[in-house]
């Protein structure tokens, strides 16, 4: 009796009980370690804030480099899905994550762009929500339909008289500044800026234009 009880001793433990045992961890081989605990709530909504603004930040800088007349939530939001997706796959450091940012602001307004044009070649009323082109609406003092048109036009323009426009228009540079950045001449500024007011002012009011012709040399 005494060799089966020591028999049954030395019987080796079963399967579920040896898989439990290697997945419970040993704290004394870790001084001072302790089991994972849950994020905090507070904590949780500070990391998406920061997020949310690293995108923001990410949105105005593209925006402004590629001079795109956007609305600036409707392409943040977008953005934010995206790096929310991506971020897991970016490469370590600011570099990797400042370049991951950048490429879903770029998906991000490129979409945008192509929805305006196709709502545009339809003809139709704007597809999404009516507040797609509120802040050029009110900027410009237009209908949402008339601004998602003048946002295609100058959207559709070439980089040189897009940058134009928002450095000596928006952003309110000296024209010597932005000569020098841009490597142009007065002419070829000025040309590009012209381009840029036309295609967002196609139809410039009268001002207060007379019938009358100026007086001159009778012949």
């Amino acid at each position: 009796m005494e060799k089966q009880s020591e028999d049954e001793s030395a019987a080796p433990q079963p399967q579920a009980s040896r898989a439990r045992s290697a997945r419970t961890p040993d704290a004394s081989r870790t001084p001072g370690a302790r089991p994972p605990t849950p994020a905090e709530p507070l904590d949780v909504l500070r990391s998406a804030a920061r997020f949310s603004q690293e995108v923001s930040d990410a949105v105005a800088r593209g925006l402004r480099e590629y001079a795109w007349l956007l609305d600036v939530e409707r392409v943040h939001a977008r953005a934010l899905l995206l790096a929310l997706d991506a971020s897991q796959t970016w490469a370590r450091g600011s570099a990797g994550r400042e370049s991951g940012l950048k490429q879903c602001v770029l998906q991000a307004a490129r979409a945008a762009l192509a929805e305006d044009l196709a709502d545009e070649r339809r003809g139709g009323p704007q597809s999404g929500t009516p507040e797609r082109h509120g802040f050029l609406s009110r900027v410009y003092c237009v209908e949402a339909q008339q601004a998602r048109s003048l946002a295609v036009r100058f959207n559709s323009l070439p980089l040189r008289a897009r940058r134009a426009y928002f450095e000596l228009v928006v952003h309110c540079r000296a024209v010597a500044a932005v000569m020098h950045e841009c490597g142009c001449t007065r002419e070829a500024l000025g040309e590009s800026l012209r381009s840029a007011l036309d295609a967002l002012y196609p139809d410039p009011p009268a001002r207060g234009r007379s019938e009358k012709r100026p007086e001159g040399r009778r012949q």
